[in-house]
């Protein structure tokens, strides 16, 4: 995810946040099947991941069952740095060159 923030692919980024399921019928934590008016559960985050891939512990950590990528360590880091050197869709970011280009002094 941290790559494809800074590599200009598209013309827009989107960020996600998930939760983890294990069908593809299962609704968000903390609701019950097919109902729309129970109240919903405090949202709790996992941490960012310190392996990749996961951990199968990580994985399935139904304690903490919401992901919140966008809450990762250097997402927003990495949000910035896009906007920092943002040029036309499709160009490559070559931060060698960049630096090299904007360095003070």
């Amino acid at each position: 995810m941290l790559f494809m923030l800074v590599w200009p692919y598209g013309d827009a980024v989107r960020l996600m946040s998930s939760y983890a399921f294990e069908s593809s019928d299962q609704g968000p934590p903390g609701v019950r099947q097919d109902s729309r008016h129970d109240p919903v559960a405090p949202v709790r985050c996992r941490g960012t991941p310190d392996t990749s891939p996961v951990t199968e512990q990580y994985d399935s950590d139904q304690d903490k069952a919401w992901v919140c990528e966008h809450r990762w360590m250097g997402v927003a880091a990495m949000v910035r740095v896009r906007q920092l050197l943002a040029r036309e869709p499709g160009e490559i970011i070559d931060l060698k060159v960049y630096a090299d280009h904007h360095h003070p002094g």
